[in-house]
């Protein structure tokens, strides 16, 4: 499954909730509402070995620092 397909079956999860004006899931985030006014943010991204970091290059605590 490619992180888009991963994406739309999220999304498809929660499709019910109304979306109070709110933008719905997307890329890397999503904010969701939870009554009384009050939405989570949700994000998340991929770090993938050889496309956004080099092992032989980054450290544990660059790579840590970079996914945070």
């Amino acid at each position: 499954m490619t992180e888009f397909g991963f994406i739309d079956s999220i999304k498809d999860l929660f499709a019910p909730l109304p979306d109070n004006g709110f933008e719905g899931i997307g890329d890397d985030c999503a904010v969701l509402p939870v009554g009384r006014g009050e939405s989570l943010v949700f994000t998340a991204d991929l770090l993938t070995e050889g496309v956004h970091f080099l092992r032989a290059a980054t450290t544990a605590r660059e790579l840590g620092r970079k996914s945070l």
